[in-house]
């Protein structure tokens, strides 16, 4: 087998969501291990990037999603909403106006997905601590609330425990659909260079 071609049993699809300038893109490009960058261009178009997970001995292909937090973008954010996985509403602490509009993100993907989506909560830019308006205890309530798992974060500065945030998500969201997840002659092929998948062999 290529070293661009896998097995895995399971495809995970994880969104961002959340205003524009909250840091989706950073937090992505921290989740993969990419330096920060400051000048990075606000998304206008909902792109993915897709690496495998190991979990319990089983390989998942984990894809994920960044969208846009414009306004006139709203009505196309919800085509890629679908049949996602896990959700990130993601929130900059430094403006109370990001944190507020979580209620919108939230009615929506609710609306769109099934009870077995696992959801996590962000707040954004704690580098800039000083600067914030949102305070953490806000933030966990607002998680409470909505049965999320809450995390504050930092794309710039807290790659690493971001990383172990959103694998702690995708780990939950396959500790609890257990049961609908395919075993191993269930396994299926793709190639992460061409994102077609292989008709190969199902293990």
């Amino acid at each position: 087998m290529s070293k661009d071609q896998e097995d895995y049993c399971l495809s995970i699809k994880v969104i961002l969501l959340g205003e524009t300038s909250v840091g989706k893109s950073s937090l992505i490009n921290a989740y993969f291990g990419k330096n920060f960058n400051p000048s990075i261009i606000s998304t206008s178009v909902p792109e993915s990037e897709r690496k495998y997970l190991e979990i319990n001995e089983k390989k998942y292909l984990i894809e994920i999603w960044d969208t846009a937090g414009q306004e006139k973008y709203r009505s196309m954010n919800k085509i890629f909403i679908k049949d996602s996985k896990v959700v990130i509403f993601v929130y900059d602490i430094t403006h109370q106006r990001t944190f507020s509009e979580l209620n919108y993100w939230v009615k929506t993907v609710k609306e769109l997905l099934s009870k077995e989506t696992i959801y996590g909560i962000v707040g954004n830019k704690a580098d800039l601590i000083d600067e914030a308006v949102v305070e953490d205890k806000d933030g966990k309530k607002y998680a409470e609330e909505n049965e999320a798992l809450f995390y504050t974060t930092s794309a710039k500065e807290d790659s690493k425990g971001f990383q172990m945030f959103l694998d702690n998500l995708i780990k939950k969201y396959v500790e609890k659909n257990i049961d609908k997840i395919p075993n191993k002659k269930g396994l299926r092929k793709l190639s992460l260079k061409n994102n077609k998948k292989k008709k190969g062999s199902w293990c």
